[in-house]
């Protein structure tokens, strides 16, 4: 597998240990693959799950990236032209709370469906006898989402 996962992407990702770590001695039974893993690098392996993966851009910089697809005149989506710093899931947390909101803003059905998707999941809580007190309605957890902590009355940004 190949990804496009890069150390500067993530602050967490650039305090890395060596650019080749092979898990063949590992005493971890299971590699995950998790984009936001500051040790990520070049060549990976997992014995468990047979699978080898190569990052052959992971040392390189956003300007390396611009530099690369300017100089080979390669298309790229628009929304890096229009301010977009990383491009992914619409209201992911990764993005942080501008990033969220300034989405959300942009894509205001987004917002409705995460709004529908929190309700079914505090309704699911409530049939299954679980509840939920922090949260009391789906905009309490999507303050919660994007905020990261319970907001209280007047004191969130408009979306």
């Amino acid at each position: 597998m190949i990804t496009g996962v890069r150390w500067a992407e993530s602050v967490r990702r650039k305090a890395t240990r060596a650019m080749l770590e092979l898990n063949a001695f590992s005493k971890k039974k299971i590699m995950l693959n998790n984009d936001n893993d500051e040790a990520r690098r070049m060549f990976e392996s997992c014995q468990l799950k047979g699978k080898h993966i190569l990052n052959p851009i992971i040392d390189w910089t956003t300007e390396d990236v611009w530099e690369y697809l300017d100089g080979n005149s390669f298309p790229h989506c628009c929304l890096y032209d229009e301010g977009f710093a990383r491009i992914g899931c619409i209201g992911c947390p990764m993005s942080g709370k501008k990033g969220m909101l300034r989405e959300f803003a942009r894509w205001p059905k987004y917002h409705a469906a995460y709004l529908r998707a929190f309700e079914r999941m505090l309704e699911a809580r409530k049939a299954s006898g679980l509840g939920c007190s922090f949260w009391p309605d789906a905009q309490a957890v999507m303050d919660w989402w994007i905020y990261g902590k319970k907001i209280e009355e007047g004191g969130q940004d408009d979306v």
